[in-house]
């Protein structure tokens, strides 16, 4: 939840709020639907992560003035990215239970 935008914060805060009332056939398809937004964050973010090499490339050729920040926002994805796996191995190791 940490790590959700505050863009869609509340409509998260609904959606977990109503889970609470769920039957099992239910709760299968939130985790499958979970699943897919975690999908959804992993692919946005490498995308992130590819775009920001691009431009770190371009600024090293210009003479590296934005390096540091392009850094600080790869490393930031990266753990964004990571929480995300650890995540879904949460997940997937709740379903085969």
């Amino acid at each position: 939840m940490s790590h959700i935008p505050e863009t869609i914060s509340d409509l998260s805060k609904d959606l977990v709020a109503q889970t609470e009332k769920l039957e099992p056939v239910e709760d299968k398809m939130l985790e499958d639907l979970l699943a897919r937004f975690m999908d959804l964050r992993r692919t946005n973010a490498m995308l992130n992560v590819n775009q920001l090499r691009f431009l770190q490339e371009e600024d090293q050729q210009q003479g590296g003035a934005n390096i540091k920040m392009y850094q600080e926002q790869t490393l930031q994805l990266t753990k964004l990215l990571h929480s995300l796996d650890q995540a879904k191995r949460k997940l997937t190791s709740k379903r085969q239970m």
